[in-house]
């Protein structure tokens, strides 16, 4: 007999059906294997942001089960956490797709590394390293996944940043921010994020993308 389609397979795949943003996520070898790993696991969450959450705790976490923990940076997970998604949210504000090196050290040692004996170096090169959600290049940096990128700005956004909606719906014709509005839409906002644009919503398709996630 023709093997049988593990349980967690047939959830992930009717997420990937169903959701415009795990249509993204699927394109990423990466994220789909950690993705399929996570189904395997345990049941589905009921939503991409609730795979998110878990995919970048998995990151943070994952090289400790290995032995190769954060050291005095421990403690600090949260605050990196933060940072990440404060970074993700101003690539977009500014319009690039890259911080400096020079900006992201000064963030590091106030934000994360004050309250530790790791200097802001230390913190990056392992933020880089033990993550991987970001690349050094130079006096650069940059995210890695487009994805991942999407919903740390998202995260910041709903947590932050106070006018987050009109934000967002005022960029609604932006294609560099379409990540970020179904980003934002996944994570429960699609109700607050449709009455903030209106009258539009029934002229514009992607706008109602966002409802039938």
């Amino acid at each position: 007999p023709a093997p049988r389609d593990h349980p967690g397979q047939l959830r992930l795949r009717s997420l990937i059906e169903d959701n415009p943003l795990f249509r993204r996520l699927s394109r990423s070898p990466l994220l789909l294997s950690l993705a399929t790993i996570r189904t395997r696991l345990a049941e589905a969450p009921p939503n991409p942001s609730d795979v998110f959450e878990v995919l970048v705790d998995h990151l943070l976490k994952r090289d400790s089960q290995r032995g190769l923990g954060w050291g005095s940076l421990t403690d600090a997970l949260p605050a990196i956490r933060r940072w990440l998604a404060r970074s993700a949210w101003h690539t977009y504000e500014e319009g690039t797709l890259r911080l400096s090196v020079a900006r992201a050290l000064a963030e590091l040692q106030t934000s994360v590394c004050d309250a530790t004996s790791s200097t802001s170096a230390d913190a990056l090169s392992l933020i880089e390293v033990r993550t991987g959600l970001i690349r050094v290049r130079g006096e650069w940096i940059e995210f890695r996944h487009s994805a991942f990128r999407a919903f740390l700005a998202a995260w910041h956004l709903s947590r932050e940043v106070v006018d987050s909606v009109d934000r967002l719906a005022s960029r609604k014709n932006d294609p560099s921010w379409r990540d970020l509005l179904l980003a934002f839409s996944a994570l429960d906002h699609q109700a607050r994020l449709a009455q903030a644009l209106g009258d539009h919503l029934n002229d514009d398709m992607f706008c109602r993308t966002l409802l039938l996630q």
